[in-house]
């Protein structure tokens, strides 16, 4: 089982499905041998996990969790205008060194980014690929993105699953996240080739408050993620560290 953070994670359409696993592999005639991989499992939820998949005694393997050849960087952005700047400078600057995916939280959020770029940026409509839930062409958009007649991808956490494009140059994370794995999923998309490669994260308060809105108080355990993830964008901490340091919380 892949990619098995989806049992636990907000703001991802794949949670509901991959809570049906377990019911599946216990509905079997044999216990089959499990195994379970993710790159961002926080250590608070591998109990769940074990417990989801109805794994036995399992072993657990931590790998390597930093990344030498990615740069992540945080930014607040008291208001939507400086956001969009922020998008702007990003998307400028980086636009001639390889591809650019952009991650926002809602569809809307997603058609908003598409239409400042063409609008505001000059970028040819043609250039920019799209992934988000209410696409009947997904796969087309993806496949655009993967042979580079679309250099900008702007897409909700869907895309990623599955995908692996190495030749991501940077990660725009334009609105805060559900919680720090979430995060570090969106930003290890780049740089796969292991050449350098950034991601820079995009806040502010409304982000933030919004994302509680969206969890409301109904799940004690999403509300800790993402006041976490809130926390370390406050803090005047390196990034990259204070990430890695969530997964690490009981040893590598």
């Amino acid at each position: 089982m892949d990619e098995v953070h989806c049992l636990t994670e907000w703001g991802n359409e794949f949670r509901p499905m991959y809570r049906n696993i377990g019911k599946f592999i216990k509905d079997l005639p044999n216990s089959p041998v499990v195994a379970a991989f993710s790159a961002t499992v926080m250590p608070d939820d591998i109990p769940y996990i074990v417990k989801s998949l109805h794994m036995k005694n399992p072993v657990v393997h931590i790998g390597k969790l930093k990344r030498s050849n990615l740069s992540l960087k945080k930014a607040f952005v008291k208001n939507d205008a400086v956001r969009y700047a922020k998008v702007r400078k990003a998307v400028q600057k980086y636009g001639s060194k390889g591809k650019i995916v952009i991650y926002c939280t809602r569809v809307c959020d997603v058609e908003d980014m598409r239409d400042f770029l063409i609008e505001d940026c000059d970028i040819s409509a043609s250039a920019i690929a799209l992934c988000h839930s209410r696409l009947s062409n997904r796969a087309e958009q993806e496949a655009r993105f993967r042979s580079g007649e679309a250099h900008i991808m702007i897409a909700t956490s869907t895309f990623g699953m599955g995908v692996n494009v190495p030749d991501i140059r940077l990660i725009i994370v334009s609105q805060l996240p559900f919680s720090v794995a979430s995060f570090y999923q969106m930003a290890g998309r780049a740089g796969r080739d292991g050449k350098r490669a950034k991601a820079l994260l995009l806040w502010n308060d409304a982000d933030f408050q919004m994302n509680l809105d969206i969890i409301s108080d109904t799940d004690d355990h999403a509300v800790e993620a993402a006041n976490e993830l809130y926390a370390i964008c406050e803090s005047s901490d390196d990034l990259h560290d204070a990430v890695i340091g969530c997964f690490a919380k009981e040893g590598e």
